[in-house]
């Protein structure tokens, strides 16, 4: 919607999603307060929430922070959410990695 689609179904994708999956994702966006529910045109909630580059809810959990005054501990909760590993441990030998590799 952002990018100026209104219909999102209507798309001409390359690789279309499921149409289950699209009404899903309308339904999530719609919960967040980021469409109208009458027409589904973007809010400007949803403008705020499309500016952060993260899923739309924990866009929505780092809007909502602000008001509730924890936006310091919803930051940490995002970013580890965000990120694919928060442990790193390197391997200090060949055996070691190979160890690490294995699993």
């Amino acid at each position: 919607k952002v990018a100026g689609v209104a219909r999102p179904q209507a798309f001409p994708w390359l690789s279309a999603p499921p149409p289950a999956a699209l009404r899903r994702a309308l339904e999530r966006l719609l919960a967040l307060g980021a469409l109208h529910p009458k027409d589904g045109s973007l809010t400007d909630y949803g403008r705020k929430m499309a500016a952060l580059p993260l899923d739309p809810l924990y866009a929505h959990l780092l809007l909502q922070s602000v008001k509730y005054q924890c936006t310091q501990e919803v930051l940490t909760t995002v970013a580890m959410l965000s990120a694919e590993n928060v442990f790193y441990s390197p391997p200090h030998s060949e055996q070691k990695k190979a160890a690490w590799e294995a699993h």
